[in-house]
C-alpha cells in the first residue's frame, strides 16, 4: 500500500506510477487550487501528473470516464443465472468472514498471493515487484484495512482489502487460487457477502472498484458489471498534466488504439478522458 500524503488543505493523495491520485471519496466535491498543484508537485517533483473526479453519478453523460459501484444489497434473484450459482456454490463449500493479517498468513495466504501472480504472468502482464514470503507477512499483520477471507477446509483460497473512503468503501484488491479451487468460485462469494455486509451496515452509500481501469490489465471490471450486478457511474475526471507533457499527448492522442507500451497508453488515456 503506498503511503498518503495529507496536503495543507486536507486533501489525501496517493503517489503511485508516476502520478498523484486522490484518496478522497470520489463522490466528496474537491476543490484542488493552483497552491496545493504547487504544493504537490514540490513534494512529489517525479510526478507527471495529478488526478481526481468531481460531479460523481450524475444523471447526464460527463465525459468518458466513470465508476464502477454497487449501491444496494443484493437480492440473489438480482444476479445472472449462472452467478447465482456460483455465489451458492461458494458458500455451501466456505466460510467468508472478515479477519486479522495473521489468520491471512497462517491460513496460506501467501499461495494464494503467489498463484495470482503466476496466473497473471501465463497471461503476459506485468506484476511489479513480487513480494517475498516475509515482506508479504509484514504487510498483512501491519494491515490496517478491513480484510476478509474464503476459507475452505481451514485453508485461505481467497482473500480480499477493503478500504473506508468517507461514506464509501474501495474494494482495493481481491485475490483467490484459481489453480486448484476454480470450481469454488471463491471470488463469487467474498463479493457477495462483502457488498452485502458493508450495504447493510448503513455506513456507505456504495462500495466500488475505482474509476475505469488506464490500463484495462485485467478484466475485473468487466466481471464486476457483467457478473455481479455492479452499474457504471458516470464521473468528470479532473487532472493536473506537467505543461511540457501536452503537446505529446496530444501528437499521440489519435493512435492510442494503436500503442502497445501499457504505461504510454494510460497516460494518453488519461489525458484524452479528461478533456
Amino acid at each position: 500500500m503506498n503511503p498518503i500524503y495529507k496536503s495543507s488543505t486536507g486533501n489525501e493523495w496517493i503517489y503511485s506510477h508516476r502520478g498523484l491520485i486522490s484518496n478522497e471519496d470520489p463522490s466528496k466535491q474537491i476543490s484542488v487550487t493552483r497552491t496545493e498543484i504547487k504544493e504537490l508537485l514540490n513534494h512529489y517533483p517525479q510526478a507527471l501528473y495529478i488526478r481526481w473526479v468531481s460531479d460523481l453519478d450524475k444523471t447526464e453523460k460527463i465525459n468518458d470516464y466513470y465508476y464502477v459501484l454497487r449501491d444496494k444489497e443484493y437480492d440473489i434473484s438480482e444476479l445472472p443465472s449462472r452467478s447465482r450459482s456460483q455465489v451458492r456454490k461458494c458458500l455451501r463449500n466456505c466460510e467468508i468472514k472478515k479477519v486479522s493479517g495473521v489468520e491471512i498468513v497462517n491460513g496460506g495466504g501467501y499461495n494464494v498471493y503467489l498463484q495470482e501472480i503466476n496466473r497473471f504472468s501465463r497471461r503476459g502482464m506485468q506484476s511489479g515487484h513480487i513480494l517475498t514470503e516475509s515482506e508479504f507477512t509484514h504487510w498483512m499483520k501491519s494491515e490496517t484495512q478491513d480484510l476478509w477471507v474464503a476459507f475452505h477446509e481451514s485453508r485461505v483460497i481467497g482473500y480480499a482489502i477493503c478500504r473506508p473512503v468517507g461514506e464509501s468503501l474501495n474494494l482495493v484488491t481481491w485475490k483467490a487460487d484459481y489453480t486448484h479451487y476454480s470450481s469454488l468460485y471463491p471470488s463469487y462469494g467474498m463479493l457477495y457477502t462483502m457488498v452485502n455486509e458493508y450495504m447493510s451496515s448503513g455506513q456507505y452509500k456504495y462500495v466500488f472498484d475505482g474509476g475505469r481501469s488506464m490500463t484495462e490489465h485485467s478484466n475485473v471490471q468487466e466481471f464486476l458489471l457483467t457478473k455481479m450486478a455492479f452499474r457504471k457511474a458516470d464521473a468528470r475526471l479532473q487532472t493536473y498534466i506537467r505543461p511540457w507533457l501536452k503537446p505529446a499527448l496530444f501528437i499521440l492522442a489519435p493512435f492510442e488504439p494503436l500503442i502497445k507500451n501499457v504505461k504510454l497508453r494510460s497516460i494518453i488515456r488519461l489525458y484524452k478522458w479528461s478533456k
